[in-house]
């Protein structure tokens, strides 16, 4: 008879929820160019190509945004000592740069379909603005998506610590009615 391990379920469930609120908030997971060049999609930007000089591995517009714009690279769990290190010296410079009240009117958005718009009105405006398939991205270009970038995951981790505080005060306060009632 398989058992079940609520530990390794509810470390899934955050792992997942984490995973979620992120992707949704990298403007090339909510959009995918149509256009003469792409008259089927550009697969939220993995066809469309790209030189990225800075890094190699970045070959097309989707890994150029995955990358954070060429800021922070890429992080592959497990993350190492000095790679959780390096993360916690980006959220500290990023809460510092961008306190919550600066986005509080974003932030206090807690609804999935609005940020996919968010995200999808980013991708108009910034992501395929000033770029053509085959480009090597302009530093204006990368300035411009780099700040994007800094705002999209301060505003994501505010909503996540959001969401996740009150996922844990909800279960808190069952676990006190469960008790109270024994």
């Amino acid at each position: 008879k398989p058992s079940f391990d609520s530990e390794l379920a509810l470390s899934f469930s955050w792992r997942y929820l984490i995973h979620l609120v992120g992707d949704i908030h990298q403007p090339l997971h909510a959009s995918s160019l149509f256009s003469g060049e792409f008259p089927h999609g550009d697969r939220g930007g993995n066809s469309f190509h790209i030189t990225f000089p800075e890094d190699k591995q970045v070959k097309n517009l989707h890994a150029l945004w995955d990358a954070c714009v060429g800021q922070y690279g890429s992080v592959w769990a497990p993350v190492t000592e000095v790679q959780w290190d390096d993360l916690t010296a980006i959220a500290a410079n990023l809460t510092e740069t961008i306190p919550r009240s600066k986005v509080a009117s974003r932030v206090s958005i807690l609804d999935e379909r609005v940020w996919a718009e968010e995200s999808n009105k980013i991708s108009e405006e910034v992501v395929y603005a000033d770029i053509k398939s085959g480009d090597t991205p302009s530093e204006e270009y990368l300035a411009r998506g780099r700040a994007v970038v800094n705002e999209q995951l301060a505003v994501a981790g505010y909503r996540l610590a959001d969401i996740m505080m009150k996922v844990y005060q909800q279960a808190h306060m069952n676990e006190e009615v469960i008790l109270e009632s024994m």
